[in-house]
């Protein structure tokens, strides 16, 4: 009984049928600054660290996943790279990946793109909003 957000909780998400992109962002233009401004070495460096370090267990939930990735980011650039990261240590080929009760989880997702359903795009563009 009750809607699909009392099964999977609050942070339930629609990956087969995403949210269009609104049609009132602003028009792409160049950066007002400069990468070295934006990005350095040093500052990715604990940022790509626990981007390639993530507990299984966050596997279970969009939001705590998403707290752990972006724990450390200051701005929108460290919390798209972070997610970036993560991303790139995904192994879809991995035998292991085991179909979940829950398809509206992390896990549940990349299950799904284990089996050609899903893909990375996607899967970013839904961790990014």
């Amino acid at each position: 009984m009750g809607c699909t957000g009392s099964k999977y909780g609050r942070d339930a998400i629609d990956y087969r049928h995403p949210t269009p992109i609104p049609v009132f962002y602003p028009p792409a233009r160049p950066p007002d600054s400069k990468k070295r401004d934006v990005y350095t070495k040093e500052r990715m460096a604990k940022i790509d660290e626990d981007a390639r370090t993530v507990p299984a267990e966050l596997m279970k939930r969009y939001r705590s996943l998403l707290n752990y990735l972006t724990k450390n980011c200051l701005d929108d650039i460290s919390k798209a790279r972070s997610i970036f990261v993560w991303l790139s240590t995904i192994d879809l080929r991995v035998p292991h990946i085991k179909p979940t009760k829950f398809p509206d989880t992390p896990s549940g997702y990349v299950t799904y793109m284990a089996s050609g359903q899903g893909d990375l795009p996607t899967f970013y563009a839904l961790l990014c909003r």
